[in-house]
């Protein structure tokens, strides 16, 4: 299935009254374990398991279908939190939509873009299928099958800086908080290095440990 909501909690059973265990994000890609009282136990791209609202995805029902930012010219949001609008303007409507930090979209041609706003612009097609325009300097534009080349230790710092600010949240995973592993989840992954979701599994990764990257 693939997450239709910029930020969507995960809890540790199919009730929204349980703990958030963490977030899934807009754009990503998740595994489909078990369906249960209007929920999906679903695991994440960092391998992490819990239950997230059906209406908070759009399962794939065929197999062979393509899955969302898989291929093609994709757009990686490099934004802390970057605003979706449904025309390429900040003025005319409030955003539809927002993207946090990281998110993959798939960048859309199809849409027509005024010459005079093209060089500020982007369009781009969510995970529900729909249109929108983001802003260009909040995306880094690249090709969905090249090989993420991984920040440096300079890079990493910068990104998390970027969060000083942003409230301490149990299983958070963007702007709207973090908890210690999710932001190192998300800095990392912003940097081009996926890390799993827990702390004391990314203390024993080797390509986190203090002293390796320049």
């Amino acid at each position: 299935a693939v997450v239709l909501a910029a930020v969507e909690n995960m809890y540790s059973g199919p009730d929204t009254a349980k703990d958030v265990v963490s977030q899934a994000l807009l754009g990503q890609v998740v595994r489909v374990l078990e369906e249960k009282d209007g929920f999906l136990r679903i695991e994440t791209p960092d391998g992490y398991p819990g239950w997230i609202p059906l209406s908070a995805v759009s399962p794939y029902r065929d197999p062979a279908a393509p899955r969302y930012a898989r291929r093609g010219t994709v757009a990686d949001v490099t934004a802390l939190m970057a605003n979706l609008y449904r025309e390429p303007s900040v003025t005319t409507a409030r955003p539809k939509a927002h993207a946090p930090l990281g998110t993959r979209l798939e960048v859309n041609t199809a849409v027509a873009i005024p010459e005079a706003a093209a060089a500020r612009w982007l369009g781009v097609r969510l995970p529900d299928g729909e249109s929108a325009y983001i802003q260009r300097g909040d995306v880094r534009i690249g090709d969905a099958a090249a090989p993420r080349a991984p920040g440096t230790g300079g890079d990493l710092v910068a990104t998390a800086r970027r969060f000083l600010g942003v409230p301490y949240l149990w299983g958070g995973m963007s702007f709207h908080g973090v908890d210690c592993s999710g932001l190192m989840s998300r800095v990392y992954a912003a940097n081009g290095i996926d890390l799993l979701r827990d702390a004391d599994i990314q203390f024993t990764d080797p390509r986190a440990r203090a002293g390796e990257r320049g």
